[in-house]
């Protein structure tokens, strides 16, 4: 391995290892800590992004901002952190699988009953259920921020994605 992959498995290495001290910050309930910690790791991978190996750190760490936020009631925080989620989960899914993750794709899908090609189904179902846990999150956050109309929306995409998944897993 040459100098370069090494000081970006270390990087990476100290990004989760923040993430892993702030989720143990969130299991204390110290938010305010947490928080520390998910900046720190929000910072560097900012900085190293494009060098980064794993897409889904960034993802991660907005994911776990959004969470401490929404348990500090700052909602508005909540929701910019869910919005890039989305935005690079989106990016992400559209990447890995080619495909783009609305209610349209979903109502086509249940409609047409056709099989997604080219994709691995197991690591595609636990994707997608993150999926919906995360929208369902984005309904919670839009609900407390009273903007139920977008709170409804990803509360449908949620139950489409689980119809989705149940619909994957028994056939």
């Amino acid at each position: 391995m040459d100098k370069e992959n090494i000081n970006v498995n270390a990087i990476s290495k100290e990004i989760l290892g923040l993430n892993n001290a702030a989720l143990q910050a969130i299991s204390d309930e110290d938010y305010d800590k947490a928080l520390e910690f998910l900046k720190e790791a929000e910072k560097k991978v900012l900085k190293y992004k494009s060098q980064l190996s794993d897409p889904k750190i960034q993802i991660i760490i907005n994911h776990n901002l959004a969470c401490c936020y929404q348990k500090q009631k700052n909602i508005q925080k909540c929701i910019y952190h869910l919005e890039k989620v989305n935005t690079d989960f989106e990016l992400y899914l559209e990447n890995k699988h080619k495909i783009h993750i609305d209610q349209t794709f979903f109502i086509e899908k249940i409609l047409s009953d056709n099989p997604q090609p080219n994709i691995h189904l197991g690591d595609f179902i636990l994707e997608l259920r993150f999926c919906a846990k995360f929208h369902l999150q984005m309904c919670a956050a839009y609900s407390q921020n009273t903007n139920n109309k977008e709170a409804l929306n990803h509360a449908k995409l949620a139950a489409l994605i689980c119809m989705d998944n149940i619909s994957k897993t028994y056939h």
